[in-house]
């Protein structure tokens, strides 16, 4: 009984621990943006260090070699020090300021110099694999590979040895094809390794790729364990009302922490203007913003309280 019980564990568990997952990527080519976007799964992770890489030197020329031809390593800052589980980072080859949607979804471009370190030519093609490295590991090769994920007909001996790989013989052709997705059958970490993956014309980054999908973030986003630490204030519950605006705004949201609370308007350009600065105590907050003054379009209300800045979109119309 008792080795039939052990068996039965080994069957149903996981075939490996994991931290971080490569979610799905897109190929830009010429007419879109190249993407990543990345899973954290263990809850407060530290990603400082860490190195997103590709091994494509140009279109259709994979090699996983000992040469880099294009990687990006998290900064040394607060953003990326306790990131939770179920976190959705959208990482796009721009240098885009940090949006975040909720705490379920972070946005920022990779050739932001705040957030990443650049070393050599990022380029995602057809054929090609993206990687997630530790901090202690080289650049160049595949040593250190937490998750890989690659599209294309690949000689094997390329990624021999490669674990966790997931894998699709398909093309990720930017003109056709351009999104690599897993197909998440299971809806755990056994859906990020082997050849359970494919192409697609179509995928929308920040959100769960099927139903399977959503259930592994929602199960991961349940064991979300609150973190206490006094350089840190926590925003949360953040809701702007009426959307869109026109002369007016309430800003509704909780602070953890007394401290001072300061509200800033971004334009989609990243030009910030500071409207509000005030001293608050640790409970439900409910601010009334003026924004007659401010032009029509789409800006991003950045909220900050000691280190933490939360971002949420506002519409302002007439």
């Amino acid at each position: 009984m008792r080795l039939l019980f052990l068996v039965v564990f080994l069957y149903t568990t996981p075939l490996f621990a994991q931290d971080v997952l490569i979610n799905k990527y897109r190929n830009g080519g010429q007419n879109l943006i190249d993407t990543v976007e990345v899973l954290v799964v263990r809850d407060n992770f530290d990603l400082r260090g860490y190195v997103l890489r590709d091994f494509a030197t140009s279109t259709n020329s994979f090699n996983a070699d000992s040469v880099s031809s294009g990687s990006y390593r998290f900064a040394n800052t607060s953003l990326w020090q306790r990131v939770p589980a179920g976190t959705l980072l959208v990482l796009s080859l721009t240098n885009g300021m940090v949006q975040k949607l909720g705490d379920t979804v972070i946005s920022v471009g990779l050739k932001n110099t705040a957030y990443f370190i650049e070393t050599g030519r990022f380029d995602i093609a057809a054929d090609d694999m993206v990687m997630i490295k530790r901090p202690n590991a080289a650049i160049t090769g595949t040593e250190g590979n937490v998750h890989a994920f690659c599209t294309g007909p690949i000689v094997s001996a390329n990624i021999s040895g490669i674990v966790p790989l997931l894998s699709t013989f398909q093309v990720a052709a930017a003109t056709t094809n351009p999104f690599a997705v897993p197909s998440n059958l299971k809806g755990d970490t056994t859906d990020y390794n082997g050849n359970q993956a494919g192409t697609a014309p179509q995928a929308r980054f920040g959100i769960a790729n099927n139903p399977a999908n959503q259930r592994f973030l929602d199960s991961l986003r349940r064991v979300r364990t609150s973190v206490q630490d006094d350089k840190q204030t926590g925003i949360s519950r953040v809701v702007i009302a009426p959307q869109p605006t026109s002369s007016d705004c309430t800003v509704n949201f909780r602070l953890d922490a007394a401290g001072a609370v300061s509200i800033a308007l971004v334009d989609m350009l990243g030009n910030r203007r500071e409207i509000y600065t005030q001293n608050h105590s640790a409970e439900d907050q409910s601010l009334r913003l003026l924004l007659s003054d401010v032009a029509i379009g789409t800006y991003f209300l950045a909220i900050k309280a000691g280190n933490v800045e939360w971002r949420e979109k506002v519409v302002i119309g007439k």
